[in-house]
C-alpha cells in the first residue's frame, strides 16, 4: 500500500500520511502560488521539465527551442492562461441599490466582493459603490478592517478624528481599522462614495507599488497627438 500525501505545484510533498490502510491526510494549498509559478517560473516550472531537459540537451546550449513539442507545449499552456484569466465586467444597470438598514438612506452595490478577491489572488474584504440620500448618513461605527473612502458626487460632512469637517467630490479618507468615522450627506442631492475594506494583518510584509508591462496591442480609436 502506498503512502497518502499532499504534493504542492513544485513537487515537494506538503504532508505525508503514515501508511495506514484509509488514512486521511490534511495540508493547506494555495492556488495563488500555483498561479505565481506558472506565469513567473517558464521552464522551470515541474509541467516543462520533460521539455525542458530536451532543451538543455543541445550542445553548448541554444538561443531558441529547436523541438516543436516543446514549442507546442508552452503554447497551450500560454492559451490555457489566458483562457483563465479573463477580465470581469459588471455594468451598472445589472446591479440594484440596497438598502443597509442600520444606517440611514444608506444605499449600496458590490462592485467587488470578497469571493471575487478570491478569484484574482488578492486580500480584500470588500469594495462598495455607496449613495447616500438627502438627509442621510452612515452612522458612526467602526471596523475590523482598514477603509478607504473616495467620495465621487456631493458634499459630505466626514467625522475625522471626532470633528466634524466638510469634503466634496474627490477627496479620500484612509481609515484604520478601528478607527470610528461616519459620512452625512451635506448636500441637496444624494451623495456618492467608494468604499474599499481591506484586511489587516499582523507582520504583513512591505507593500510596493506596481509594475506595468504594454503589449502591442492596438486601440480601436485615434489617440491624442504625440501618444505611443
Amino acid at each position: 500500500m502506498g503512502e497518502a500525501m499532499i504534493v504542492g505545484f513544485d513537487g515537494v510533498p506538503i504532508v505525508r500520511g503514515g501508511g495506514r490502510p484509509d488514512e486521511i491526510v490534511a495540508g493547506e494549498v494555495r492556488p495563488s502560488l500555483a498561479r505565481e509559478a506558472r506565469r513567473l517560473w517558464g521552464v522551470e516550472n515541474n509541467i516543462y521539465q520533460f521539455g525542458h531537459r530536451g532543451y538543455v540537451a543541445v550542445d553548448g546550449g541554444a538561443r531558441d527551442c529547436p523541438y516543436s513539442y516543446m514549442k507546442d507545449l508552452v503554447t497551450k499552456e500560454s492559451s490555457e492562461m489566458a483562457e483563465e484569466a479573463r477580465t470581469k465586467v459588471i455594468e451598472a444597470t445589472s446591479m440594484e441599490w440596497e438598502l443597509m438598514p442600520q444606517h440611514v438612506e444608506l444605499y449600496h452595490r458590490e462592485i467587488v466582493s470578497a469571493a471575487d478577491a478570491d478569484g484574482m489572488g488578492v486580500r480584500a474584504s470588500s469594495v462598495l459603490w455607496e449613495k447616500i440620500g438627502v438627509g442621510g448618513a452612515v452612522l458612526p461605527h467602526y471596523h475590523n478592517v482598514a477603509e478607504i473612502i473616495h467620495i465621487t458626487v456631493g458634499q459630505v460632512r466626514l467625522l475625522c478624528n471626532g470633528e466634524w469637517r466638510t469634503y466634496r467630490a474627490g477627496d479620500t479618507f484612509h481609515v484604520p481599522a478601528g478607527v470610528v468615522h461616519s459620512v452625512v450627506n451635506d448636500d441637496t442631492v444624494p451623495t456618492e462614495q467608494i468604499s474599499i475594506f481591506l484586511p489587516v494583518e499582523e507582520n504583513m510584509p512591505a507593500n510596493r507599488f506596481f509594475e506595468t508591462v504594454q503589449v502591442p496591442v492596438p486601440v480601436d480609436r485615434p489617440l491624442a497627438k504625440g501618444a505611443k
